[in-house]
């Protein structure tokens, strides 16, 4: 039993295959090699919009019994958290996306598209090197349309900073201010990650964003696992993480369930908490006016985030001109559809994406391999924008049995490799009320007033 990482109210264990025996009359056998325990102080719910939309990615779930024995061995597992150990109330087996994915050809497995099975990758291989790896993405930004509200006769506005700049850039500031017990006097800009790099950019854009994070991945990345000890990304696994999060489609679904609450585009995105909690007290809901910024429509696309801009911040406060050209509608959907969307959108805000790589270090591939097509996720050619990225995978998707069990892609070049993609922390967020997600915002939105007046005393905006 190997300790696997740890939430709010879990923490998860990589199992043997000896060790998932246990349980083996309740599972099909080719699951063994890749189950995790996951003890929580909770039951926890998944969102079902998010499971929906990413059903590829979202792996085995059973609930088991959880007995003091199992507690016991759990915390020994990790004495550091061994109270939390001894406080769960809930245990379940869940799939490992940490696992080494050469494994799925040797346990059985069930391609739901044609193309060369995984042995003729991985049979010739007679050196290789494992990693698995949690990114955490976190949330997009676009510049929003919606950017206030008339509630009882009373109009409110959304903060000016969110028209131009993530949330992710702004809650650094109240993690620092939290840390240091101070504001912060400068902000770093151009050599930090934002979640455009990853979910909206191409592939330079996010092998930028994976290179960021490997030199400060905070608690965005994590290495689960390394062949080597102290291995992390280097320059050739990112250019084949990077492939493979775009090949796999993960990143587009992320991104919608983000800005829309929903598997795919739709005309107006997830209303901002700032808002929502607003027509939440209203007293005649009948009577609620969303304010539309005209100039807005048809610019998401094209707007940069401002945290990656170069532009000095004075500059960058005064890109918000247009802002006045509003006018009213009436909600284009009821009260209750903005709040489920909301929520989706805040579980896929904390998602985690799990990439397991198993790298050939010398391998000749078959002559059947030598020179594939390209195909995109719908099986349709795909042009590669760079040419330091994977030039020719070919995509499989890979079920055991009739669970899924994440995405596999089998990688050709610049090395032979074979991954797995998973997402885990799909948790619904129903228990927390609007009324905490405001008043976070509202902290948030207090450091950056205060970074203002520290860094810049010339705003007066």
């Amino acid at each position: 039993m190997r300790f696997l990482g740890a939430g709010a109210c879990s923490i998860v264990f990589a199992l043997s295959e000896e060790e998932a025996r246990e349980w083996g009359h309740l599972l099909p056998s080719h699951l063994l090699w890749q189950l995790a325990l996951r003890l929580s102080a909770r039951k926890l719910l998944r969102c079902p919009t998010c499971c929906d939309a990413l059903n590829d990615f979202i792996g085995f779930r059973l609930g088991i019994g959880l007995d003091d024995k199992l507690r016991e061995r759990c915390a020994a597992a990790y004495p550091l958290f061994a109270a939390r150990c001894q406080e769960a109330l809930y245990a379940e087996l869940v799939s490992n996306f940490a696992a080494d994915p050469r494994h799925i050809q040797l346990h059985g497995g069930r391609s739901t598209s044609d193309g060369v099975g995984t042995e003729a990758m991985t049979d010739s291989w007679p050196h290789y090197s494992t990693l698995a790896m949690e990114i955490k993405p976190k949330g997009v930004w676009r510049r929003p349309a919606v950017v206030g509200v008339v509630v009882d006769g009373v109009e409110y506005y959304l903060h000016p900073i969110k028209l131009r700049q993530c949330r992710f850039s702004l809650m650094q500031l109240l993690k620092r201010k939290r840390h240091n017990h101070s504001t912060p006097v400068s902000m770093e800009r151009r050599c930090t990650y934002c979640p455009n790099q990853l979910l909206l950019g191409d592939g330079s854009s996010i092998v930028d964003a994976l290179q960021h994070l490997s030199e400060h991945p905070g608690n965005n990345l994590a290495i689960l696992h390394a062949t080597d000890a102290g291995q992390g990304l280097n320059e050739n696994s990112i250019d084949i993480v990077s492939s493979v999060l775009r090949r796999s489609g993960i990143l587009s679904i992320l991104a919608n369930l983000q800005l829309f609450g929903s598997s795919s585009s739709c005309e107006w995105p997830v209303l901002d908490i700032e808002l929502l909690f607003r027509w939440s007290e209203a007293r005649n809901m009948s009577s609620v006016r969303w304010i539309v910024c005209s100039t807005c429509e048809g610019q998401f696309a094209a707007e940069s985030c401002a945290c990656q801009s170069e532009l000095p911040l004075s500059l960058c406060m005064e890109t918000c001109s247009g802002i006045h050209l509003t006018h009213f509608i009436a909600p284009p959907m009821g009260f209750e559809e903005c709040v489920e969307r909301f929520y989706a959108s805040v579980t896929a805000k904390d998602v985690s994406v799990l990439v397991a790589l198993t790298i050939s270090e010398k391998v000749e591939l078959p002559p059947s391999l030598s020179s594939p097509p390209k195909f995109g996720m719908d099986g349709s050619a795909a042009e590669e924008k760079s040419a330091n990225l994977c030039s020719s995978p070919r995509v499989r998707f890979i079920e055991c049995g009739d669970t899924p069990n994440g995405v596999t892609i089998n990688l050709e070049h610049p090395q032979a490799a074979i991954c797995r993609v998973g997402v885990v922390d799909l948790d619904a967020k129903w228990h927390k009320p609007l009324s905490r997600y405001f008043e976070l915002d509202r902290e948030v939105l207090a450091a950056w007033e205060d970074y203002k007046v520290v860094s810049a005393p010339e705003f007066h905006c």
